[in-house]
């Protein structure tokens, strides 16, 4: 069976994505903002997505057998079938030749986020794992918790749109002078207020306020209803922080208060399952200091924490998808987010023949030695990640040992100086540097070891970094964090950062990457054999 997850229509304002799954494997994802170049693709149709799942599987459109939507209409007041022939209008009126009396199948949102997360678990191990879900809102709730039987997903528990963790996040966000979507930067902010100096009353207090249940009948979640609860968490948030808020320690208190009662609720609950694998998902789960503490503790009671590549939004499409496909097959296991259209040498070349630049032949010691020099690399390489983290197949490189170079990065891409960048290491890098538990989708904070060399433009106020273990399926990648690490005597690892300037999506195509690079100044655009010298601020 040929089934296209699709998120971008009812009730979903941010996120457009596109999944296909053929017979149980899932054989791509994309999302609408790395093709239309708008950050979250606000109010967009998923059309150029689902062309580009199709075109980078070889599917005709013809051929799906079912859609897959992640809202249920029914919950929110709306109908099913006037939902169906609205998805499908849409989608033929864009080109995309499918069946007009293609059926679609409407998946929960919650669930949908729940299957996206439980499709890169190990098949072995996914039989009584179980499940958080936790985000702003969904259909009439905003998470809940699930258990796999071994071939049904069941809900147990569901939380309120009141007590609302993602709510109480984004509250915090706004609270902090963040905009809309950089819960990031207030996890990031977090880290410059101690834990010690937050007064324990307080973090307990905000906790018990996500831990509080409204009695009584669920309602659909309106944006009316949404945002009184938006007030009502910026209301509790500021009782306790008080008008902190106005300077920069001010903001960092804030968030780590924040951040403080979000890894305690996340620990409470977690800590009443009893199943060896714990699945995460929802924006939340896109929190790598609690995920990485979280990760710790499990690993000491021989059990794993398993969390999707694209938590968020963009991977409801793929959860649909996924549970659509459990009713009639067997589900096959993801274990990588490089799930986008694939880009070579040839790929390159056709660019530079284009725009009349220089191709040179490039093995993995010569872009090693440029980023040795303090050069700032943008690579393309590979099929293209999903979700908001840049894992080696669209990113910038640079040296991990220089602040230098890491401020100039940050400047270059237009993100705040206080910002941390990430590392990509080898295994036995990780092992030599890092005490926490590896990870290969940069999802998990790891502290650093304080006998580590060589990452200072890594290593965040706090003394930890977000590192993403690269193993040989990424064969070119890690031979130039090898290479670089033999030739400065250091460690095994690259300054790994999203391909993109501040605002703008990670980029997807060759094109994309060298509007980028030009924009930001880098040094040269590289991928597995080969380079291209760019001219300007950064170039030679």
């Amino acid at each position: 069976m040929i089934v296209l997850g699709l998120n971008g229509y009812l009730n979903a304002d941010h996120d457009a994505s596109a999944a296909l799954v053929v017979d149980g494997v899932v054989v791509a994802v994309v999302e609408e903002e790395r093709l239309t170049r708008r950050k979250r693709a606000p109010g967009m149709s998923p059309a150029n997505a689902a062309a580009e799942v199709l075109s980078v599987a070889c599917v005709k459109a013809e051929d799906i057998d079912v859609i897959a939507y992640p809202w249920r209409p029914d919950l929110l007041g709306e109908s099913s079938d006037q939902e169906r022939r609205r998805i499908v209008q849409d989608l033929r009126g864009r080109g995309i030749d499918i069946n007009p009396d293609l059926p679609v199948e409407f998946v929960q949102h919650h669930e949908s986020h729940a299957w996206s997360g439980l499709v890169f678990v190990d098949p072995e191990r996914r039989e009584g794992c179980q499940i958080l879900v936790l985000d702003g809102s969904g259909e009439d709730s905003s998470g809940g918790t699930f258990r796999f039987d071994g071939a049904h997903l069941v809900a147990d528990e569901v939380f309120s749109v009141e007590s609302s963790a993602g709510a109480m996040y984004e509250a915090a966000t706004g609270l902090a002078g963040f905009g809309w979507g950089e819960e990031g930067k207030l996890m990031g902010l977090s880290s410059y207020v101690e834990r010690g100096m937050l007064p324990s009353s307080d973090v307990e207090w905000l906790k018990r306020c996500i831990a509080r249940e409204e009695t009584g009948q669920r309602r659909a979640v309106t944006d009316e209803l949404y945002a009184a609860a938006l007030v009502r968490w910026n209301q509790l948030v500021s009782a306790r922080a008080g008008d902190r808020h106005g300077t920069f320690i001010g903001r960092a208190f804030v968030a780590a208060l924040t951040q403080a009662a979000l890894e305690e609720r996340i620990a409470e609950l977690v800590g009443a399952f009893r199943s060896r694998t714990v699945v995460l998902a929802g924006g939340t789960a896109l929190n790598c200091t609690s995920n990485g503490k979280l990760a710790v503790t499990l690993q000491r009671e021989k059990r794993e924490l398993v969390v999707p590549p694209c938590a968020n939004d963009s991977g409801v499409a793929l959860g649909a998808a996924v549970a659509v496909a459990a009713r009639t097959d067997v589900i096959g296991h993801v274990e990588s987010a490089h799930l986008g259209r694939s880009l070579s040498i040839a790929d390159a070349a056709d660019l530079a023949a284009r725009e009349g630049a220089t191709l040179c032949e490039a093995g993995s010691t010569d872009v090693a030695e440029r980023l040795a020099e303090g050069q700032v690399l943008g690579w393309l390489d590979g099929r293209a990640e999903v979700g908001p983290r840049a894992l080696g197949g669209r990113c910038i490189m640079a040296d991990p040992s220089s602040t230098r170079v890491r401020d100039v990065l940050n400047v270059m891409k237009g993100r705040e100086t206080w910002r941390p960048l990430a590392p990509s290491v080898s295994l036995s890098e990780f092992d030599r540097s890092f005490s926490g538990v590896p990870n290969a989708f940069m999802l998990q904070a790891a502290a650093v070891r304080e006998d580590a060399v060589g990452l200072d433009g890594v290593t965040h106020v706090d003394g930890t970094a977000r590192p993403q273990v690269v193993d040989h399926t990424q064969a070119a990648y890690l031979s130039v964090i090898t290479r670089l690490g033999e030739i400065r005597n250091g460690p095994h690892a690259v300054i790994c950062t999203s391909f993109n300037r501040a605002g703008e999506p990670i980029v997807y195509s060759m094109d994309d990457g060298l509007c980028s690079a030009r924009g930001m100044g880098l040094h040269a655009l590289a991928g597995d054999g080969w380079l291209i010298e760019l001219e300007g601020p950064g170039g030679r």
